[in-house]
């Protein structure tokens, strides 16, 4: 089975997959998070809205099924000197993804 063209974008550190910024919505609306609470990233991909959400002190639990992403996330986080939850994972495994998402 062929990877999906992301797969490989997201193991290019120069590339952005789908836009560096992070989604007009989340931009405009962020302030409407509560400021102590746990934001969830479903589908994060490379974390473009992970890293703006962590970037305006938010917490950020980020979950995507690509471990390329994930990885990238990893190091962006890192990189910016924002906290790396454990719970930036990606869900390979049917039983995995059934456990956190039941």
């Amino acid at each position: 089975m062929k990877n999906p063209f992301w797969e490989n974008s997201y193991k290019d550190n120069e590339v952005t997959t789908f836009g560096a910024e992070a989604n007009i919505t989340i931009q405009e609306r962020y302030s409407l998070f509560e400021k102590n609470g746990i934001v969830i990233d479903v589908g994060c991909g490379e974390g473009k809205n992970a890293l703006f959400l962590a970037s305006k002190g938010f917490r950020v639990d980020a979950f995507d099924i690509s471990e390329p992403g994930i990885e990238k996330l990893k190091r962006l986080a890192a990189e910016n000197h924002f906290h790396a939850s454990n719970k930036i994972v990606a869900m390979k495994q049917k039983e995995q993804r059934r456990q956190l998402c039941p």
